[in-house]
Parts: C-alpha cells; sequence; structure tokens
C-alpha cells in the first residue's frame, strides 16, 4: 500500500532587531525577513541592525497520512 504523508520541517530560531516595541519588533521580522530552501536566510531590515541564531537542522513533524489509490 502506499501512503501520502503531509510533513512539517520546522526551523527554529531567533532574529534580534533594533524596534521600539516588542509588537514593531515581531512585525519587522514577520514582513522581512524569509528563507528559501536551497538559499541563504534573506532579509530585507533597510539597513536595521539585526542579527539571527538558526539551527542548520529542522524538526521533522510528521502530520496526517491517507492512503493514496
Amino acid at each position: 500500500m502506499r501512503y501520502d504523508v503531509k510533513t512539517k520541517f520546522v526551523f527554529s530560531g531567533s532574529f534580534q532587531v533594533e524596534a521600539e516595541s516588542a509588537y514593531k519588533a515581531k512585525e519587522l521580522v514577520k514582513r522581512n525577513c524569509e528563507l528559501v530552501i536551497e538559499k541563504e536566510i534573506h532579509f530585507v531590515l533597510n539597513g536595521e541592525n539585526f542579527d539571527w541564531a538558526f539551527s542548520r537542522r529542522v524538526d521533522k513533524i510528521p502530520c496526517k497520512a491517507r492512503r493514496v489509490k
């Protein structure tokens, strides 16, 4: 039998950014930081001071399996 298993890969880490509040710091990261597979972490923070720390390993989370016909 063959199964399709939906899976999440989660990178965990942190960004340190300069901001006026925790809310604004979260918004900066949400709007301006991304990771693309096979490339580096990409930032668009227009010269803002920031630092980041992410592991190169990911957490693998099998979510849901369904039988494939």
